[in-house]
């Protein structure tokens, strides 16, 4: 990113992630489609691994999802001179969108069940998320997916509202 601020001005680099996607079953010819996706990301000071169990089923215009996601951060990793805090956090997102017209717009629902670990060890909090999911296939290789969420529990430390964009190019 490019940074222009009173304390600094100029490039600045904040992270790098590598990430790829296994599919093992299709949702559509298969019972239940199922995939495996891990992504290792390096920032500035921190370094967090991620990894998804894919569930999926297509029946006619209607996607019905499930993602079991655990993901581990560390950070101050980069620095001899600071503890590493490590936070664990286990994810279960669950989602359902119907294809309208020819399918390449959906719209549907999404709820986020977020519970945070730290060290792996010790239970800290569990958020809850919903809201509604519209997305857009362009062509045969492209999709981009905005879901607007509004935080169901009551915790300070998380944001009420978020918006969520994912977009994905197939090779």
């Amino acid at each position: 990113r490019y940074e222009e601020t009173e304390d600094r001005s100029g490039p600045d680099f904040e992270s790098v992630s590598v990430e790829g996607i296994v599919y093992f079953l299709n949702p559509v010819t298969d019972a239940l489609g199922l995939g495996w996706y891990n992504e290792v990301y390096v920032g500035e000071d921190e370094l967090e691994f991620e990894t998804k169990l894919l569930v999926q089923k297509d029946i006619d215009n209607w996607i019905f999802a499930y993602n079991l996601i655990l993901e581990t951060e560390l950070e101050h990793v980069f620095d001899v001179d600071a503890e590493n805090d490590v936070e664990g956090v286990i994810e279960h997102v669950f989602g359902a969108s119907y294809a309208f017209g020819r399918g390449d717009i959906r719209a549907g629902a999404e709820l986020l069940i977020e519970s945070v670990y730290e060290d792996w060890e010790s239970y800290d909090d569990t958020f809850v998320y919903a809201g509604p999911v519209v997305s857009y296939q362009g062509a045969e290789n492209w999709w981009v997916t905005v879901t607007p969420m509004v935080q169901l529990t009551d915790s300070d430390d998380e944001a009420d509202f978020m918006v969520r964009m994912l977009a994905g190019i197939s090779y």
